[in-house]
């Protein structure tokens, strides 16, 4: 019976090859010009190129070179009554337009055997359904030498040609492929199985000339089959057609352009062809994209959104990366991204859309309720490399104590390819099917775009209601967030960050983006903060916007963490350029206007040092100028100041949120003070004594103040380590674990010497050198201070290499705190459980702290992201040199700061928060010309009396003349927070992320008062 059986199946899927290759009959070719260019060209210029004559076989194109064709024919006799298609295989990517240059579907090659034989519309374009057989067939195509998912050897033009389509054949295809597939899923004895290998087995039985009456008789037989319907207790799943489009990847951002018109444009006509088709696409600069290069595109999309066939997914504003990005980058990634749907569709999105990313703060569900999102999903935590993530629908609770219903896809794919088995899954691997009805699949390809083919819609619709399978309906995804939230029960919370275990490379690859990304984060801060203190009329909005969309376009979860092309880095790097150029001038203009209004005109060579962060600051500035000269601040009082080349070090207090005035002291001459204790081998102040090793390692670090050792005893910290990195799959986003088990080497010494000695800080230069990289550092500790900075410079050739610096301290403790978005979280310094042991390398902002109740040490750092914190070690992850996909990653000069810093107490009780926003936040200095001014020579707009209460934000509001400020609790305890407004305000109320209304809040004079809970963020709109 076995036997009998195999043989039987083996007889089936043969008929249905047979089936398939009857579908299309009687090709006939079509005549094929072309002209060729290496970047694309838009469809009202290509009457500027000349097309020539090209054959099947010919390549014609290079990596993403691109090319537009001409294709030509006349319908015959033979096409007369019948349905007619061209079938088009350029070898690459292509877009049909039609003769307004409008984009009508896309063309991508794509048969998958994976997926049961996936057929059309990839490869065809319709041409009549029932042909006269006079007709004259003109086709042009945009084609790109690239493939779904980016690069190929070459394009060959293979086919080009009219086909004869037999349509019940093509429904008895779908409909027998799905019932074989269904077949093949079920047990051998299962009663469904037996009957269906019956009907199959019928059928092959009664298909022998492929007329149409056997085609109604085999569909009659299997329509038995399909109308048996699904059990009482299937699971429902909402099903919607998807096309996954990463915004950049293995290709560049302008074929992400063409690649939206294929994408969308195929979806609108599978609408058309099958009217209870859903589609869905996420990310607003998709959208923008489309808008601003087919616009007659877009107003199809506008049309289909408002008839209730398109879905716009996700708060984004591109399904943005969500551990290097900072809390207000995430806030304005929702709040461009939710403004943009609701002004352009009028649709209010309330889920975030993030299928593929790679880990999930636990700050998200703060930012995301109070951006009016109420749901999550997701799918990449079912990708983790050591652990089964526990749950596909569930609460996830975020580090404030926010919960969000949140949907991993149970199919465990965002790529669903509506095969029955796929279907199956959503049952099968559902870890929570018995507390929820409900699941969300994403069905269509993606990754590159493409979405459903025919195939995909027609096997859906058969899923609908059938035996063995759960119950399929295609709807949109708003639809099926609140039913399965209102219809589960029992669900389970999952508290803290959603760490995925795997791509933990992305924290370091790259390192410029990473480096440029929080410059310019930092840089728009500033420059929001300043022109929110001038008359907001010139106010700089629509330019801040622009900049704003550059940073958040390059956060997207391929760009940032590293993992894209060479490409795709050389444009961020020129987007980069160019928003840090105009923040520039920007920031330049505001700091003249804002010196006018600074009383200085009873001083001479007055400068005006910023301080932007919300507490007041000791703080050393450089200038250049004669060193001997005394300087003094606002108040008249003399600074400290020290001599440096072809300038001065002057160190002051700058009240927070404000400015201090240095000038001079006319005919006053500094006065001399004893410098700092240091050496070629030494730093010390009356705080720290730092001691340095032959081989230019820190052997020790006294704190005199507390009588004890930073740096465990019998070990050196500052230690470079190189490892090799070469992990099994992915280059540029994973380190594998194995990589600690070959020894590291380190760099050989070159050379130490002191560059720098006064009373406010001393200088070591160090020099290491290896073969394929060279290090430079200036080590520097200053007067009265415990942080010890390393002024970085690595000229790195290194390939398949990964460079660490190592600080064992001494501390003992079970977790060490890393900074996250608006907060931060407790990871375990030990591998106790396969928990533990995945967290081997994880993402910190701007500071790492591993503390006892009585001790403790922080490190801190201006650009780097990578950590590992095991036992008493804090690593921190340099750079890494993959060769895949970017074979030029990181390999040039780096320039990077981090900084150590012991502290009696714990980080709340150090304030390590405040002395990392100081280290990336350095107070600013410009010289400025005389004028009576009406702010006073020492002034601040706004400080706060806690200092765990940060102010994060001050910027105008987005839709009035009123000025947002933005704070959080940053130590994870209750606070009562009064903020001082020392500038006249008339009224204030709370809104949220989006700036909507909350509630008024009370003011005491200028003051207002706020009670905050453990990272809590809130919003402030105050009225001038």
């Amino acid at each position: 019976m076995q036997k009998h059986r195999e043989l039987t199946l083996g007889r089936i899927s043969d008929v249905g090859r047979r089936i398939l290759r009857q579908i299309y009959t009687d090709p006939k070719p079509l005549e094929a010009l072309y002209f060729k260019t290496d970047e694309p060209v838009p469809f009202r210029d290509i009457r500027k190129h000349k097309f020539t004559p090209i054959e099947p076989g010919t390549v014609w194109g290079a990596n993403f070179e691109c090319a537009w064709f001409r294709l030509k024919g006349r319908l015959d006799a033979r096409h007369r009554g019948r349905k007619v298609i061209a079938i088009v295989d350029l070898g690459g990517e292509a877009c049909v337009f039609d003769r307004h240059g409008r984009p009508q579907q896309g063309l991508t090659p794509l048969f998958d055997d994976r997926h049961g034989g996936v057929i059309g519309p990839k490869k065809e374009i319709p041409i009549r359904d029932e042909a006269r057989g006079t007709e004259t067939i003109n086709l042009t195509l945009d084609a790109g030498a690239n493939h779904l998912q980016g690069r190929q050897r070459g394009a060959e033009f293979r086919e080009a040609a009219i086909y004869i389509v037999n349509e019940p054949l093509r429904k008895l295809y779908h409909e027998y492929r799905f019932l074989e597939l269904l077949l093949l899923e079920l047990d051998e004895g299962a009663r469904r199985g037996q009957l269906l290998l019956r009907a199959l087995n019928d059928v092959c039985n009664i298909l022998t000339h492929y007329t149409d009456k056997e085609i109604q008789l085999a569909r009659q037989r299997l329509a038995t089959e399909l109308a048996r319907p699904a059990a009482d207790s299937s699971l429902e799943v909402s099903a919607i057609g998807h096309a996954h489009l990463d915004v950049a990847w293995l290709w560049p951002l302008r074929e992400t352009v063409r690649k939206c018109a294929r994408t969308f444009s195929t979806a609108l006509r599978m609408m058309e062809e099958y009217p209870d088709y859903r589609f869905g696409a996420s990310q607003p600069h998709l959208y923008q994209m489309t808008k601003d290069h087919y616009p007659a595109l877009f107003e199809e999309i506008r049309e289909a959104v408002a008839a209730g066939k398109w879905e716009v997914q996700g708060g984004m504003w591109v399904e943005s990366d969500c551990n290097i990005p900072s809390g207000e980058s995430l806030v304005r990634q929702i709040l461009y991204g939710k403004r943009f749907f609701r002004d352009e569709f009028g649709v209010d999105v309330r889920h975030l859309w993030l299928p593929d990313v790679f880990g999930y703060s636990g700050a998200l569900p703060q930012i995301l309720k109070k951006s009016g999102i109420d749901y999550f999903t997701t799918h990449k935590l079912n990708w983790n490399q050591f652990n089964e993530f526990p749950h596909h629908t569930m609460y996830w609770e975020g580090i404030d104590g926010t919960k969000i219903f949140s949907h991993f896809m149970a199919g465990n794919d965002y790529n669903v390819p509506s095969t029955p088995g796929a279907f199956m899954n959503f049952e099968r691997k559902n870890r929570d099917g018995d507390r929820t009805r409900h699941a969300l699949c994403l069905f269509g390809i993606g990754d590159g775009g493409g979405g459903p083919g025919r195939t995909h819609i027609e096997w859906t619709s058969l899923a609908e209601n059938t035996e063995s399978l759960p119950r399929v309906t295609m709807e949109h995804a708003a639809d099926f967030f609140p039913k399965a939230e209102s219809s589960a029960v029992d669900l389970q919370t999952w508290v803290g960050e959603l760490y995925f275990e795997y791509h933990r490379g992305t924290y370091t690859t790259q390192a410029l983006v990473k480096k440029m990304n929080r410059r310019l984060e930092i840089l728009l801060r500033e420059v929001e903060l300043l022109y929110a203190q001038l008359p907001l009329e010139s106010y700089p909005a629509d330019e801040l916007e622009r900049v704003w969309k550059i940073v958040l376009l390059n956060q997207f979860h391929d760009i940032i963490p590293g993992s894209s092309i060479t490409r795709v880095y050389t444009e961020a790097h020129e987007q980069y350029r160019d928003a840090h150029e105009s923040l520039t001038a920007l920031r330049a203009h505001a700091d003249r206007v804002y010196s006018e209004r600074v009383a200085t005109e009873q001083m001479q060579d007055p400068h005006v040092v910023l301080n932007s962060l919300s507490w007041e600051r000791e703080t050393m500035v450089y200038l250049t100028g004669d060193s001997r000269i005394l300087w003094v601040d606002s108040d008249g009082k003399p600074v400290d100041s020290q001599r440096v080349n072809g300038g001065v070090f002057v160190k002051l207090h700058v009240p927070a949120m404000g400015h201090n005035v240095l000038h001079v002291a006319l005919g006053q001459p500094t006065r001399p003070r004893t410098p700092l204790p240091a050496s070629d081998r030494r730093l010390e102040n009356d705080l720290i004594r730092v001691d340095f090793a032959t081989n230019g390692e820190i052997k020790r670090i006294y704190d005199k103040a507390a009588s004890r050792d930073v740096v465990r005893p019998g070990m050196s910290a500052n230690v470079f380590r190189l490892y090799e990195d070469l992990p099994l799959a992915y280059e540029a986003w994973d380190i594998d674990a194995f990589y600690l088990e070959k020894a590291p080497r380190s760099p050989q010494f070159v050379s130490s010497r002191l560059v720098e000695n006064g009373p406010l800080i001393s200088i070591i230069e160090q020099i290491w050198e290896d073969e394929h990289y060279r290090i430079v550092q200036r080590i520097s500790l200053r007067e009265q201070d415990r942080i010890i900075e390393f002024d970085t410079e690595v000229d790195w050739r290194e390939s398949q290499h990964m460079l660490r610096v190592d600080f064992p301290v001494n501390v003992r403790a079970g977790n060490a705190n890393f900074e996250i978005q608006f907060g931060h979280v407790a990871r375990p310094t030990h591998r106790n459980t396969s928990w533990d042991m995945a967290r081997f390398e994880s993402v910190a902002h701007k500071w790492v702290d591993l503390s006892q109740p009585n001790y403790g040490v922080a490190l801190l750092n201006d650009c780097k992201y990578g950590h590992s914190v095991h036992g008493d070690v804090i690593s921190l992850n340099l750079l890494r040199s993959p060769r895949r996909p970017d074979p030029e990653a990181d390999r040039h000069v780096h320039q990077f700061r981090y900084a150590l810093y012991p502290h009696p107490g714990d980080l709340v009780a150090a304030e390590v928060v405040n002395r990392a926003w100081e280290f990336n936040v350095p107070a600013r200095i410009y010289r400025a010309n005389a004028s009576p001014g009406d702010l006073p020579a020492k002034s601040s707009l706004l400080s706060c009396d806690k200092t765990n209460v940060i102010i994060d934000t001050i910027k105008k509001a987005e839709d009035e003349d009123s000025v947002i400020i933005r704070l959080y609790e940053s130590c994870g305890m209750d606070s009562t927070a009064t903020l001082h407004f020392h500038r006249p305000f008339l009224e204030c109320d709370e809104v949220d992320l989006l700036e909507r209304p909350i509630k008024p809040v009370k003011r005491n004079g200028q003051q207002i008062s706020l009670s905050m809970k453990p990272f809590d963020i809130r919003t402030i709109r105050i009225r001038l």
